[in-house]
């Protein structure tokens, strides 16, 4: 029976390799999250697009149809009719070309998915946008103990603890513990021969030509490269924790600012609606109001599906990509 002490250690470092394993998959899975969560909010943001693009035509073309009645009147020329069915045509050109766009992400979504390509996804939960936010110390506290490089960096450095543990017993006996009982013999008298023995043994290796000085030295090494890389891997992922954290508020401020935009537009839309059927108004300026208002109107999606994806990404980056479900229900 062995008693010594690397047998022991050399389970730890098994044990170790199994939480490096774990993390390793939390990571996959993280990064499929990631994945998941773009490719599912691309294809809700191209519908979305798809929305807007359908009523910027649909009014377009309301607006042709009172071109061509003003015409009639003789309230119009004919340049401005036409110059109001050409931009009926290049909405129509647009809502197409989005059409397709979003086609092709339902494609991404089913592959990634593993969907046959007879199923239509129908995106449910909308793009969303926090009004508030955590602290950004709390997202950095996370990732100190959360994130998936950080922990296996302190897993690989606990194995290098190990395993200078086990170097340095190398200057230590190797113990051994044995015994033996003899449950029957026949016909040889117990006073001959013992029944029960036990016995230790040790081996003491009190030279290897200094290999054991080596491994001792390489393991310090290792250990404190592990332990500076540790801090690195720290401060870089801060930088990135800084950079998705103001990304994520930067769409916050776009999204309060578009809609006071949006507001606006829709108003001058309808002004210059109302002006253009009295004759006080050019088809150019009903145009330009609806293509303004449908600018504004996709930017501030984009500004959502921005702040959806930089947050999926800062969840991950801290080791916390569960909480994303709990966070889109909160806004």
């Amino acid at each position: 029976v062995f008693a010594g002490g690397k047998r022991i250690r050399a389970g730890k470092i098994g044990n170790t390799m199994i939480d490096m394993a774990r993390e390793n998959r939390e990571q996959t899975d993280a990064t499929q999250r990631i994945l998941l969560a773009e490719s599912y909010f691309g294809l809700r943001l191209a519908q979305e697009v798809v929305r807007v693009r359908q009523d910027t035509y649909n009014s377009l073309q309301q607006h042709y149809k009172n071109a061509l009645k003003l015409e009639a009147a003789g309230m119009i020329d004919k340049a401005g009719r036409l110059f109001a069915q050409v931009n009926m045509d290049e909405a129509q050109r647009s809502l197409e070309a989005s059409q397709k766009e979003a086609a092709v992400l339902q494609n991404a979504l089913r592959t990634l998915l593993n969907m046959e390509d007879t199923c239509t996804i129908q995106p449910i939960s909308p793009l969303f946008i926090n009004t508030a936010l955590p602290a950004q110390e709390e997202f950095l506290q996370a990732m100190r103990t959360e994130n998936y490089t950080v922990n296996q960096l302190q897993l690989q450095s606990h194995i290098a603890k190990q395993q200078l543990r086990i170097d340095q017993s190398g200057y230590l006996p190797d113990i051994a513990v044995f015994g033996k009982q003899t449950l029957y013999a026949h016909g040889i008298q117990s006073n001959l021969v013992p029944r029960t023995m036990i016995g230790v043994g040790f081996t003491w290796n009190l030279f290897d030509g200094l290999a054991r000085e080596k491994r001792i030295r390489q393991s310090k090494i290792a250990q404190q490269t592990l332990a500076i890389g540790q801090e690195k891997a720290k401060d870089d992922l801060s930088v990135g924790i800084d950079k998705l954290y103001t990304q994520m508020q930067k769409s916050q401020d776009n999204v309060r600012a578009l809609n006071s935009t949006i507001e606006l537009s829709e108003e001058l839309v309808r002004i210059r609606k109302k002006s253009f059927t009295e004759g006080m108004a050019t088809s150019t300026e009903v145009i330009d109001a609806e293509n303004m208002l449908a600018t504004v109107r996709v930017a501030r999606l984009a500004a959502y599906y921005e702040y959806d994806v930089a947050l999926m990404n800062l969840l991950a980056l801290c080791g916390i990509p569960e909480r994303f479900d709990k966070m889109r229900i909160e806004n």
